[in-house]
């Protein structure tokens, strides 16, 4: 699964959280359940469709993680990390990260707007996810989770 499918497909199960819908796992199948006095949006269950197969990933890897998916919640179901993640998230624990690490000095002239500056890197983090990801363990399992917005401060 590509990291595109994958922020997709937890952003499709975000969704029909937010939605009050159940997304789960019955004999092999991506079953979707919500309130008997709740409209399905039809947008949102031609993505499940379109996605089942990752959304069937996601909620696999969370429920053999020993999460229970019997409501919705609010909180971000935990992402599992690639073969490529697991490889660097290793090596982290082992030896730690410096090598990774890309030291760079700017030397800026003139007046610096600090509230613009702060204000526009944080625009730059709101937008993009993969600036807000983290990897968390829990029982030595790695995974990663997507920290919420307007989170970052300079």
């Amino acid at each position: 699964m590509s990291f595109n499918n994958l922020n997709n497909a937890v952003n499709i199960i975000r969704q029909a959280s937010e939605e009050g819908v159940l997304i789960f796992i019955e004999n092999g199948k991506v079953k979707v359940k919500a309130d008997k006095n709740k409209q399905l949006n039809p947008a949102l269950l031609e993505e499940i469709r379109k996605n089942k197969e990752d959304i069937a990933i996601i909620i696999g890897s969370i429920s053999s993680q020993g999460q229970k998916i019997s409501k919705p919640t609010s909180s971000a179901p935990r992402i599992p990390l690639s073969y490529n993640q697991e490889g660097l998230w290793f090596i982290d624990q082992l030896e730690g990260s410096v090598q990774y690490h890309v030291p760079a000095v700017l030397r800026l002239t003139g007046d610096l707007d600090i509230p613009g500056l702060e204000s526009s890197l944080g625009e730059i983090v709101n937008r993009h996810e993969v600036l807000r990801s983290v990897i968390l363990e829990e029982e030595g399992q790695a995974y990663q989770q997507v920290l919420a917005p307007d989170g970052w401060s300079l």
